[in-house]
């Protein structure tokens, strides 16, 4: 508590129960990145950057087989300098935030949903801002139940250029297999593979 990091921080949690997590310091400065990594975690919140603390770096929350109330890539109550990232696996989330808890970022947010179950998504912030683009990219193998979109969540904005981003995926006719995706805006189409022995 109120003392700054002077470089990056790595937090990496497995098989337990816990109520929240701070990628960044409590009302203390982490001047480079911070990094949370969860693999089968019980949890209430998830924070990539501080609590009251600000990140000047980027942001990385990775989340595989975890249950969460929310998930944030920006901080609570506090800025990041550049990008954040989220990347969700899989695992089950009321609620995914690319930017923060009454949080900006002055960077981009990119959050990207592979898998799992999840009622709401939104690129941007939760009462704040990010500056520059928020993309939120949607798997095919996720489930979203309510919204997905690229702005802030209540009250906020994102930069020009935000935008959501759906996986085609081509699979492989003998074995099933996903052997290739595309990354598409809604309203385009993906191009179709010319190997006959593949399906779309």
């Amino acid at each position: 508590e109120h003392g700054n990091v002077d470089g990056n921080t790595n937090v990496t949690l497995s098989s337990c129960t816990i109520k929240h997590v701070f990628g960044g310091g409590w009302c203390s400065t982490v001047t480079g990145n911070t990094n949370v990594t969860l693999s089968g975690v019980n949890i209430t919140d998830v924070i990539g950057g501080g609590n009251g603390g600000d990140v000047n770096g980027n942001t990385n929350v990775t989340i595989g087989s975890s249950n969460a109330r929310f998930v944030f890539g920006g901080g609570d109550f506090g800025n990041v300098g550049k990008d954040t990232t989220v990347t969700i696996n899989s695992g089950t989330m009321n609620g995914v935030c690319g930017g923060g808890l009454d949080g900006a970022v002055n960077g981009n947010s990119n959050v990207t949903i592979s898998g799992g179950t999840i009622s709401d998504v939104y690129g941007g912030a939760t009462n704040d801002s990010v500056y520059n683009k928020a993309l939120v990219k949607i798997g095919v193998d996720s489930n979203i139940s309510k919204n997905i979109s690229s702005g802030s969540c209540n009250s906020g904005s994102v930069g020009t250029g935000s935008h959501i981003e759906y996986e085609v995926a081509f699979y492989d006719v003998s074995g099933g297999a996903k052997y290739i995706s595309q990354w598409i805006t809604s309203g385009n189409k993906a191009v179709t593979p010319t190997d006959p022995t593949k399906s779309g």
